[in-house]
């Protein structure tokens, strides 16, 4: 639900962000703003910890690299978006329209 808590997962991890839809970009592609949510115990990221939000590198998947490079992939990640269960158990209807399917 757009304002609402959606599950975005990888290959390798899973977050949960908040969905924001707009017609600004293209249907199907979900952006993780890169740099925040790096919250974790023993990390010494001021700046980044300072700033709410999921860390994009839970979902960088490791064996995806650039053929031409041999760098990991950042910016073509495949992920699936899904609606994050209410207290109640019921899932929303409203489509996920950061994911391109209804």
């Amino acid at each position: 639900p757009v304002g609402g808590p959606v599950r975005v997962t990888s290959r390798v991890g899973t977050v949960v962000a908040t969905l924001e839809a707009t017609e600004d970009m293209r249907r199907g592609v979900v952006c993780l703003p890169h740099g925040f949510g790096h919250g974790r115990e023993g990390v010494k990221l001021r700046v980044a910890s300072a700033h709410a939000g999921v860390s994009v590198n839970d979902l960088t998947d490791e064996q995806v690299v650039d053929a031409m490079c041999g760098n990991a992939v950042l910016s073509g990640v495949p992920v699936e978006v899904s609606a994050v269960e209410s207290p109640t158990g019921e899932r929303s209807q409203e489509r996920l329209a950061a994911t391109g399917r209804g």
